[in-house]
């Protein structure tokens, strides 16, 4: 008895679950009738269109800029950009959140802006992805008198809403400023591994002081408490009266989380 009276409640189940399935599906096919196999196939769809597809470019110095332009990338669409040897012009990549992995050719691959500006940095970024083996270089020609008040340019600049972004292997150079300038939000993460990241300013430069990195918590956030910046294993570079080698800034009293090793 007790073992007809078990079966009987795992069928009772096995039926309130179908069922409860089949109301969460869209209306079914008037041809296809309560067909469950129907529902199944339209569980299929859906968990298809959630999966992540990957597709790999290969890109040169002429053909970057035009092809990030292009990019139909999201969550569920992740690009991997091989970028050529070669050296790159200034990289503005920042109107949205993007899901793209830049790698460099380990031949060397340098960014590099000319403009030694804030306005102008070598990299505006903005992404959810791993960056590796470039260079980013933010310089000024010889003989250029720096206009008063300037802050300077950093060779990489991140301050465009959440993120999750790792660099590795990379190196960062700036002569007017901290080499990286962030602004991290609470749900962000700024990661880099085994980088070299250099402030080789001179003190006419108004950040001159702020160090290899310089990181705030996000503008439009109040009392935020999150937001990572992990330095690990990295060689970082500044004026021997910067206020350290990484400054942070906490704005509106939120604040960061730091993690150096």
């Amino acid at each position: 008895m007790r073992k007809r009276n078990l079966i009987a409640t795992v069928a009772a189940v096995v039926m309130m679950s179908v069922n409860a399935f089949a109301m969460c599906m869209p209306s079914p096919n008037p041809n296809a009738g309560n067909d469950f196999a129907y529902y199944l196939s339209q569980l299929n769809e859906l968990t298809n269109a959630n999966e992540t597809t990957e597709s790999t470019l290969y890109v040169t110095p002429q053909t970057l800029n035009t092809t990030l332009a292009t990019l139909d990338d999201s969550e569920s669409k992740i690009y991997n950009i091989h970028l050529a040897s070669g050296t790159y012009s200034p990289i503005t990549f920042n109107d949205r959140e993007h899901y793209v992995n830049l790698i460099g050719d380990e031949e060397g691959v340098e960014i590099v802006s000319e403009s030694g500006t804030y306005a102008n940095p070598a990299a505006e970024l903005r992404l959810n992805g791993t960056v590796k083996n470039i260079t980013f270089i933010n310089r000024h020609p010889l003989g250029v008198v720096v206009p008063r008040g300037e802050k300077g340019g950093y060779a990489v600049h991140l301050d465009y809403g959440s993120q999750d972004t790792t660099f590795e292997n990379c190196k960062f150079i700036s002569y007017q400023a901290a080499a990286i300038g962030a602004g991290i939000d609470s749900n962000s993460s700024l990661t880099f591994k085994n980088c070299y990241i250099a402030n080789k300013s001179t003190e006419e430069y108004s950040y001159h002081r702020n160090g290899a990195i310089y990181a705030h918590t996000g503008i439009g956030e109040v009392r935020a408490i999150g937001g990572d910046l992990k330095v690990i294993n990295c060689n970082l570079e500044a004026p021997a009266d910067a206020w350290s080698t990484i400054v942070t800034d906490s704005l509106n009293g939120s604040k960061l989380r730091v993690y150096r090793a």
